[in-house]
């Protein structure tokens, strides 16, 4: 749990493994009674009452591990002291991929395509606030978006476009705009609303001076190499 971010605050895990405790040991003690004493069939009943008795904490840690790879739910959790995700809220999330799982069946049936991450997204925008989101999304691509700046001031500079400017102020420019500009791209993706589409125009037609200049040199380089081969 910790290793995946879940338990992030001192008393969260205390709490959490005196919980998973008493589960366990109340657990062994029953699951060992059955086993030796009893038939097959009050074992198998005695065990049913596991899903009862597990610990919020238990069932939870369980649904999280079966989370895709994509799943933005992940992500959430992930920066979940960072957007102040209240417990309602987890509770709320953790009740999304059931609903899921419905709506990718409703599709289904009416025979209509559907992309999961958007259906996931749909839930999600239900529980969030879009201030949240955006923090979650800026928390992912935020290392990509900084690397990609680092080449961009890297391409600047040999260019002589740097001279006499504030690397810092440069630097800071370049990622507000990317990072919002990649958010704006996978909101588009998740769900084409008018919303997302008009952000999403209106980043494009108000690029930086120099995020223009960088397409430009990059276009004649791009030519150059075409020319050379």
């Amino acid at each position: 749990m910790k290793k995946e971010h879940w338990i992030n605050v001192r008393e969260d895990s205390v709490s959490i493994c005196a919980s998973l405790l008493r589960f366990e040991s109340e657990r062994f003690s029953y699951s060992e009674y059955w086993k030796n004493a009893g038939t097959a069939s009050l074992y198998k009943e005695a065990m049913a009452t596991d899903l009862f008795k597990k610990p919020e904490s238990l069932k939870q840690w369980e649904t999280y591990k079966k989370l895709p790879s994509w799943s933005l739910i992940r992500d959430v959790l992930y920066s979940k002291e960072l957007i102040a995700l209240t417990t309602a809220q987890v509770d709320s999330l953790f009740g999304i991929p059931e609903r899921l799982e419905q709506l990718k069946e409703e599709k289904k049936r009416q025979k209509e395509k559907y992309l999961q991450r958007g259906l996931e997204y749909s839930l999600v925008k239900e529980v969030l606030t879009p201030v949240q989101i955006n923090v979650v999304l800026k928390e992912k691509y935020g290392n990509e978006m900084r690397q990609s700046v680092e080449k961009d001031l890297e391409t600047l500079e040999k260019n002589g476009l740097l001279q006499g400017r504030d690397a810092g102020i440069i630097s800071k420019e370049l990622l507000d705009y990317k990072l919002n500009l990649k958010i704006a791209n996978v909101l588009v993706e998740l769900e084409k609303s008018r919303e997302h589409v008009f952000k999403r125009y209106d980043l494009e037609n108000n690029k930086p001076v120099l995020i223009r200049k960088l397409e430009e040199i990059r276009k004649l380089e791009k030519e150059k190499k075409k020319v050379q081969f």
